[in-house]
């Protein structure tokens, strides 16, 4: 006799333990979308999946990476008197490791970091400066919320930033030093 979980399940629609979870879809070159066999990827069609289609076991590997790193543990060191390296745990970069920002910890940033550059190929950060220009805060821009300018004057790199969706006219402008751009895999522009 079927426990009551199973019997739950049955009737949402979930099946038994490790049976399949199809139909799945995947997207064409051109939009269209295809069907999915029941052990396949779309990988060998040329056929991609969305985050929200992601196969569990790469969505899996890339979370295992994100959290090793998340786990490290980072310290500012500076050179002593006595030529050895040593911790430091007043200085500004010493600040910036332990509170980033006022929403996220170190590990959290960095777990969202990682995660963004193996899903996305490139994650990006912006710095926040004060009077005395030190680095104050460093806050992650969401993917699809920025992009790049060059000027074409004097080809200095900007980064446009919007509150929304990527739009022509970004809400703010800010250059390429007060920006921190992890790229892996860019194939919309070598920047």
């Amino acid at each position: 006799m079927p426990s009551l979980l199973d019997r739950a399940k049955s009737w949402l629609g979930f099946g038994a333990e490790g049976s399949w979870r199809g139909p799945f879809s995947g997207m064409g070159e051109q939009g269209n979308w295809f069907p999915l066999g029941r052990y396949e990827d779309g990988f060998q069609r040329n056929l991609g999946v969305g985050h929200g289609m992601l196969p569990p076991m790469a969505y899996a590997c890339v979370m295992l990476n994100a959290r090793a790193v998340s786990q490290c543990r980072a310290e500012h060191l500076v050179l002593s008197a006595s030529n050895a390296y040593e911790p430091s745990h007043r200085s500004a970069a010493a600040h910036i490791l332990r509170t980033p920002n006022s929403y996220e910890t170190f590990a959290q940033i960095m777990l969202n970091t990682v995660a963004e550059m193996l899903f996305e190929g490139e994650a990006l950060w912006f710095v926040v400066r004060d009077d005395r220009n030190a680095i104050v805060q460093v806050h992650r821009v969401p993917r699809r919320a920025w992009t790049i300018h060059v000027d074409p004057e004097s080809h200095e790199i900007f980064y446009g930033f919007s509150n929304h969706d990527l739009v022509a006219t970004p809400d703010y402008l800010v250059p390429a030093r007060d920006v921190c751009h992890f790229r892996m895999h860019t194939p919309r522009h070598p920047l």
